[in-house]
């Protein structure tokens, strides 16, 4: 009998196409997105009294992104059977989830996968310190977020140590401040991926509305846990997880500490786009490419760990991976605006959401960034009404945000500001520091210094001592020094 009924079920699986049943349609931030249709059918998005406000094909994987859509309620998609969704609303930038939602999420230590206000899942792999189990905990904690490979879950830090093999399923090196330094530093640390890339749902579209309001909403998850202390959270990271922390806290969560973004940009178009109106078909151009095959889906393409775990039998990753044929094609978009069209650049300017950032911020960036160029330092302005920001400014390149004297004081500011205590630098970051610095840069470096804080008899008296330093420090000519 038993065999009876698992050759039924069987069956039933292999005669009742999957998307019969499951087919979906919801609302994200100006957009409304349907999974799970036939592939190649027609798909209409409807208004409330029927009208018919865009049309278009499901991709092959059966999926489709109406964007521009403005917010609101009682919308439904009409299929080419005739046959309609539930009804769903579109979001606006005002839509934010209640306390609840974000009390309901639970994180473990190791790979999560957690729902965001629109029902798109976001991969967050939850990293502490060495030796250190939740049951450790209330631990300070840092979030960063980041397209590169950042949710994979094995230890950056052990694959350095072990001679660097290649392995899939770790962090790239380019989010090594939050894989690697700062669970050396004592913090639990959440590794984010963004929407439309490795195990994370959604399309990747840079910095559109959806992912920067994914900011929002991985704080608020993250800062709800038990185990993070306080109840707050701070972002960290250089680059691409530096850059995210300006669109995140522009959108004010209510339980982010402080922010600590190094090497970024001031917006897409003029920094690193077109700077001084030209194409940037160098670093720029190679970059985007980069993202766009990152965002290809699992197993076929996109990042190495999301290809390794689908093929391992992962099935959120299998299953998030069903919007990626709904990603842009951003060097088309580039093509077809060579000057500032601000219906698209507009939200992804950086400078733009950093007017309203009002949490402590220490924000690092080099003049000569052959990354992300200098242009940064226009949008400095905009953080004027914020009187717990320091800014550093040097000559160097991309990686100097993260030498040995800048990087004290970002671990005082961080220990200040997020963990509440006074900042100490452990014996191990201290004799490892010029060895993690030529990991990351190909360079030599002095090692890190303790801080000037560590004996201070409280955290009221230390913070007192940061707040002295001069909210801007200019650092011209460094980096050569007896290690050359």
């Amino acid at each position: 009998m038993r065999l009876l009924l698992r050759l039924a079920l069987v069956a039933t699986m292999l005669v009742v196409p999957a998307t019969a049943e499951a087919f979906t349609a919801r609302g994200s931030i100006g957009q409304a997105y349907v999974i799970d249709a036939r592939p190649k059918e027609r798909l209409a998005l409807l208004a409330r009294d029927g009208r018919v406000l865009q049309t278009g094909r499901a991709d092959r994987l059966g999926s489709r992104i109406f964007r521009d859509v403005t917010p609101r309620s009682g919308l439904r998609v009409r299929r080419a059977s005739g046959k309609r969704s539930r009804p769903f609303a579109v979001l606006s930038q005002r839509s934010n989830p209640p306390r609840a939602f974000f009390r309901r999420q639970r994180l473990e230590a190791g790979l999560n996968y957690v729902k965001v206000r629109d029902g798109i899942e976001l991969a967050m792999t939850v990293r502490l310190p060495a030796g250190k189990t939740l049951a450790d905990g209330p631990f300070p904690t840092l979030v960063e977020h980041s397209g590169y490979q950042v949710a994979a879950p094995k230890d950056l830090l052990q694959n350095i140590a072990g001679g660097s093999k290649p392995d899939p399923l770790v962090p790239a090196s380019g989010t090594f401040v939050g894989s690697a330094i700062g669970p050396l530093l004592d913090f639990a640390v959440v590794s984010v991926q963004m929407r439309g890339s490795g195990c994370s749902g959604g399309a990747f579209d840079l910095f559109d509305l959806p992912t920067t309001y994914d900011g929002y909403d991985m704080v608020e998850a993250v800062a709800a846990q038990r185990w993070v202390k306080g109840g707050k959270v701070g972002l960290a990271g250089i680059s691409f997880s530096g850059i995210t922390q300006l669109f995140t806290a522009g959108t004010r969560p209510p339980h982010l500490a402080a922010i600590a973004p190094l090497s970024v940009i001031d917006d897409v178009y003029s920094s690193t786009g077109f700077p001084g109106g030209i194409f940037n078909s160098g670093f720029a151009r190679s970059w985007i490419v980069d993202r766009m095959n990152d965002a290809k889906p699992a197993p076929a393409g996109g990042q190495p760990w999301a290809r390794a775990l689908v093929r391992a039998g992962d099935r959120n990753c299998r299953a998030n991976q069903k919007l990626r044929l709904q990603t842009q094609d951003a060097l088309a978009l580039q093509r077809q605006n060579p000057y500032r069209t601000e219906a698209i650049f507009g939200n992804r300017s950086a400078a733009r959401w950093m007017r309203r950032i009002d949490v402590p911020t220490f924000l690092v960036g080099q003049f000569q960034d052959e990354q992300t160029g200098g242009h940064f330092a226009t949008s400095l302005g905009t953080l004027d009404r914020n009187p717990r920001t320091w800014i550093t400014l040097q000559n160097g390149v991309h990686v100097d945000s993260l030498g040995p004297d800048v990087l004290t004081r970002c671990v005082e500011f961080l220990n200040l500001y997020v963990a509440d205590r006074v900042p100490r630098i452990s014996d191990v970051v201290l004799s490892l520091s010029d060895q993690l610095y030529k990991t990351v840069a190909g360079a030599p470096a002095t090692k890190v210094a303790q801080s000037r804080l560590a004996e201070m008899p409280s955290v009221a008296a230390a913070r007192a001592e940061f707040e002295r330093d001069p909210r801007v420090r200019l650092l011209m000519d460094n980096g050569a020094g007896p290690a050359g």
